[in-house]
């Protein structure tokens, strides 16, 4: 069986967050660990902008892809925008 990572790619937390975003990471070095395990780990590519239009605006994925979204929806989706975020968030949907 093949499993999708994308914790390859660092997040930064906002400010005062307490969010553990290294259990990823930790959950798969522990299965890659386990050789009674029989899995495949595959880095996640990040999905096509076509592929993200069937569940969203493209003005929401623009706005996303570029950084401007309103701060409250930023606030909405947890992390504060950078390149990885955007890289991450589009390699856990390809995944």
């Amino acid at each position: 069986m093949k499993l999708y990572y994308s914790d390859h790619i660092a997040l930064q937390r906002a400010r005062g967050s307490r969010f553990p975003v290294e259990k990823y990471r930790l959950l798969r070095e522990h299965l890659q660990a386990d050789k009674r395990l029989n899995f495949t780990f595959v880095q996640a590519q990040e999905v096509s902008v076509e592929t993200l239009e069937l569940a969203h605006a493209r003005s929401y994925i623009q706005a996303v892809l570029t950084g401007t979204l309103s701060a409250q929806s930023q606030r909405r989706i947890g992390f504060p925008w950078s390149e990885n975020f955007m890289s991450r968030a589009r390699c856990s949907v390809g995944a």
